[in-house]
């Protein structure tokens, strides 16, 4: 990679702390000493009481002259709160509350393990993660999946909480990632939370899991689920939407942001920028189709997985869809064109778009340098089912390019992007051409519809 990317760790103090922090690691011990006390047990009422997973006792010190030596610190473990479930067939989502009461600590990599059991105390599978990272004093909750191999119902789960790593850290006045703006979005086939996350760190951070806890008219955990967000923009914002599963219909769902194992912060100074140049939507009843143009300005410098970051709000500023996903490429001083599709909860509109990019890996190629594949003006047409445009794809390369990536992007009369869709080409010859076919969503009148080809990850080149 060209730009720079620091473990999260060391970015994290550079970033947030204005003095230096001490590193300090409590004794190893084995994993039966470190949950030697008595498991978190989810069962129909989860208890309401933090139960703290005791950290191990380290052996008496030695007696030694007075000297300048530092004492080890105590930590405390990370103490467990609230856990439940809800299930829907073998799928089973699992949340669970979790609380640094550490002051001056962050507490990393904290290992966990979740046993499930049915009625007669079988048990039915074993989930096992990671808490990466949380920061001093944070309340916080982990959700996370389970999938059986039967329908047997869950009657309780066990959990287990290691110590993890402790770092010494200077406290922070407010959390760092928040959520607001929550909303719970249901029908027949899938329930959803969706949010706006926010961040107050000073460069972008990436790979951010998020997990949500949903809960009853008795303030039980009754579910939840969880995500990752590919990144969140240096002092900004991005929705956030994941799929729930429940015992029942929630009363409130809370959504809980975290630095996971795969976060970095991004340096300003050694990242490329590419320029977002305009984007546009259209919407029917349950689809949303929206195009963007992005430039790479860069004269010798291709891009490998740009990712693009789509939020739709409504016209009071809810979240109602999401979505990311990747340019497989950009060469030099290119002009992108990208179209993409997702799916809205019921009867919901759509009233602004938000829409951040963030370049990929920077690398030089020396076959292509620009590219080969072009496409003519698209038709547009209307089946029994959905609106369709039919255009042509060429290649001025002297060979096959396989799995091509076809955008096709409506505008209006004033060249405002009022819709799209896309497709794939299986193939097209060498020097050749081939017909594209893409269903299409918009609003309004389109007055002319562009067809963009593109190389996509699984594209091959021919002999």
């Amino acid at each position: 990679m060209f730009h720079k990317k620091l473990s999260i760790f060391l970015i994290f103090l550079i970033v947030v702390l204005s003095s230096a922090c001490n590193s300090a690691t409590p004794p190893e011990t084995s994993l039966g000493e470190q949950l030697a006390t008595e498991p978190v047990t989810s069962v129909a009422e989860p208890t309401n009481t933090s139960v703290p997973v005791t950290p191990t006792a380290t052996s008496e010190p030695t007696d030694t002259p007075a000297s300048t030596n530092t004492p080890t610190p105590e930590f405390e473990g990370l103490s467990v709160g609230k856990i439940g479930f809800g299930q829907d067939g073998k799928d089973v989502a699992l949340a669970f509350m979790v609380e640094n009461p550490n002051p001056d600590y962050v507490v990393q990599d904290s290992e966990y393990e979740v046993i499930a059991y049915d009625a007669d105390d079988n048990q039915l599978d074993t989930q096992e993660g990671f808490i990466s990272f949380i920061l001093p004093a944070q309340k916080t909750a982990v959700a996370d999946t389970m999938y059986l191999s039967s329908n047997v119902p869950v009657a309780k789960l066990d959990l287990h909480v290691k110590k993890g790593n402790f770092t010494s850290f200077n406290p922070l006045e407010n959390e760092p990632l928040t959520i607001e703006s929550p909303t719970y979005f249901t029908d027949e086939f899938v329930s959803t939370v969706t949010g706006i996350m926010k961040s107050s760190f000073d460069k972008d951070v990436t790979d951010i899991r998020v997990s949500a806890v949903a809960y009853n008219e008795s303030n039980e955990i009754i579910g939840g689920g969880f995500t990752y967000v590919g990144f969140v923009p240096a002092s900004g914002q991005t929705g956030v939407a994941i799929n729930l599963t429940t015992n029942g219909k929630p009363v409130h769902i809370d959504i809980y942001p975290i630095l996971s194992g795969l976060s970095l912060f991004e340096d300003e100074e050694n990242t490329y920028h590419l320029n977002l140049l305009e984007y546009g939507y259209g919407q029917d009843d349950s689809q949303f189709a929206y195009g963007l143009t992005v430039e790479n300005p860069n004269e010798t410098i291709s891009f490998q997985s740009t990712m693009y970051q789509m939020t739709a709000y409504d016209e009071n500023g809810i979240v109602v869809g999401t979505q990311q996903n990747y340019i497989s490429f950009m060469f030099p001083k290119e002009i992108v064109y990208v179209a993409d599709i997702s799916f809205l909860p019921e009867n919901v509109t759509v009233s602004t778009l938000e829409v951040h990019v963030k370049a990929g890996e920077a690398v030089e190629f020396t076959d292509v340098i620009s590219n080969p594949l072009f496409g003519v003006e698209g038709t547009l047409y209307t089946t029994s089912y959905f609106p369709k445009t039919k255009g042509i794809v060429k290649n001025t390369l002297d060979k096959d390019i396989t799995n091509v990536r076809v955008s096709a992007i409506l505008y209006d009369a004033n060249d405002v992007i009022i819709g799209g869709g896309f497709g794939f080409v299986d193939m097209v010859p060498a020097n050749g051409e081939s017909e594209t076919e893409v269903s299409i969503t918009f609003n309004g009148e389109v007055t002319h519809v562009e067809i963009y080809p593109s190389i996509s990850v699984i594209s091959e080149l021919g002999n």
